[in-house]
């Protein structure tokens, strides 16, 4: 009987490796889907809601990733099936970051009729979302989608992996970079930052879990969440804000007790705005050189 010669074998464990890497990491996604969605089915506990929208836009990061790693992976179809559901939690998501600002403002503030209102649309909202989180029919989604990726995954090397992934991520932190640089950034382009800082935290989760722990790419992960987090937080006051303005705009101004009170909110929300734009801006300054050494790491010979 023939033998295997040692560089064949040895490349084989590492194809199994990093293939089952990534099996793993979509495993726990998918438990963790499932996991907070029937908190958030059965109880519609808000940090329910909140998980369910992170696993799966984390779980869309890696059917993106992976449609890059292998291209006969349809990743857009797949991360297609549980955009109803990411929608629909979005609503209450945003709902509940709403009455979060505004619930410790009504003993300073006559801000009532807003917060029932909120409350009314949160029990709509719930009827959307309960619809459409059904244990079964997500736990079917979740399973063929990893039965694709297992059968993508299969015809690719674990070298194959590694140098796309290097690729992928070296791209992403010099346009992130970039971006991060611009001294007066628009709404949209914080919008963008906040959104593209997450997709390369995640690429970098995915890349540690294939390939080990790496200090720049640790370090590059902790300042991506601080940055973003800041931006969450930015974002959550924008929300807030629409979302007293189409309530303003649905009223008279004779229907509500205090007309005052809006305006003092909203310009309560713009002093939070403004303090999470600093505390951005402050996190981002180190940003660039910590992304340029990620991308000259992904970019330089491996050891």
């Amino acid at each position: 009987m023939k033998r295997r010669s040692p560089n064949t074998s040895t490349s084989e464990r590492q194809d199994r490796k990093a293939n089952g890497a990534i099996l793993t990491y979509l495993d726990v996604r998918s438990k963790r889907i499932i996991s907070a969605l029937s908190a958030s089915r059965s109880y519609f506990a808000v940090e329910g809601i909140h998980d369910l929208r992170v696993e799966i836009k984390r779980l869309r990061a890696l059917l993106k990733l992976i449609g890059q790693v292998a291209p006969s992976f349809a990743a857009k179809p797949n991360a297609r099936r549980l955009r109803p559901l990411f929608s629909a939690a979005g609503r209450l998501r945003d709902i509940d970051i709403c009455q979060e600002l505004t619930l410790p403002k009504l003993r300073q503030l006559d801000l009532r009729e807003y917060f029932n209102a909120l409350k009314r649309d949160e029990l709509r909202y719930r009827e959307r979302f309960s619809s459409l989180a059904q244990d079964d029919a997500i736990s079917q989604t979740l399973t063929r989608c990893r039965l694709e990726v297992r059968s993508a995954l299969a015809a690719i090397s674990a070298g194959r992996i590694r140098s796309r992934m290097d690729k992928r991520i070296a791209k992403q932190a010099r346009r992130l970079a970039e971006r991060a640089k611009r001294p007066r950034p628009h709404d949209d382009d914080l919008h963008t930052i906040r959104k593209k800082a997450k997709a390369l935290r995640y690429d970098l989760d995915v890349w540690q879990q294939c390939f080990g722990s790496s200090a720049i790419a640790t370090e590059s992960a902790g300042l991506l969440k601080k940055m973003y987090g800041h931006l969450g937080e930015w974002r959550d006051t924008l929300v807030t804000m629409e979302g007293s303005d189409w309530f303003l705009k649905s009223r008279r101004r004779e229907e509500l007790g205090c007309a005052r009170a809006y305006a003092t909110f909203r310009a309560d929300l713009r002093r939070q705005s403004r303090a999470s734009i600093a505390r951005y801006r402050a996190a981002a300054r180190k940003l660039p050189r910590a992304l340029g050494r990620l991308s000259d790491s992904m970019s330089g010979p491996r050891a």
